[in-house]
Order: structure tokens, then sequence, then C-alpha cells
């Protein structure tokens, strides 16, 4: 265990750091996927209510996600992070499980 801490074990065995890196990068890249669906899902259900904008929060630990529509005025305000209204979304891996 201690020995994939060490930097020279991957100088030793390049294939190894290959697929760490590899691994790491598959993560990462199906994280920002699954929030950037969560977030269109958000934008599209602020719009269909007539909102003009929205603000999307992901997950954390222990809050699912949540979606703020916000009006026109509240769209307009910079450097602030407006109130807005939050609304009940479902992201598609929930509607999918609700079926």
């Amino acid at each position: 265990m201690f020995k994939l801490l060490n930097p020279r074990f991957y100088m030793e065995n390049p294939k190894t750091a290959r697929f760490i890196v590899f691994v790491f990068i598959v993560v990462v890249g199906y994280l920002l996927y699954v929030s950037g669906k969560e977030r269109k899902v958000c934008e599209e259900a602020c719009f269909e209510e007539d909102y003009t904008g929205f603000r999307y929060v992901g997950a954390d630990n222990n809050t699912p996600a949540r979606c703020f529509c916000l009006t026109e005025e509240e769209t307009q305000q910079k450097g602030v992070i407006p109130k807005g209204t939050e609304i009940e979304f479902l992201s598609e891996s929930e509607e999918d499980f609700d079926e």
C-alpha cells in the first residue's frame, strides 16, 4: 500500500502510472457529465415556469442537488448570489427510479 505513495514506484512501473491516470480521468469526466445533465434539467425546469434565470447548486455530502429559479431583477444583480425561488426538480436518474 505505501509503495503506491512513493513516486519512484511509478517511474519503475509506467504501465501502473498510466492506468491510475486513466482511471482518474474517467472518474472526473463522469462526474462532470452527471453534473452537467442535472444542471440542464434545472435550467429547463426554470424556463418552463417562465423565469429568466437559474442557479444550480450541486449535491454535497449531506444535501441533494438544488435548483433556484431567478426573476429578471435577480438575474441582473452583479457580485451577489441571489436567493431565488427554490423549486423541486428531478434529475434523470431519479425520474428513472420513480417509474
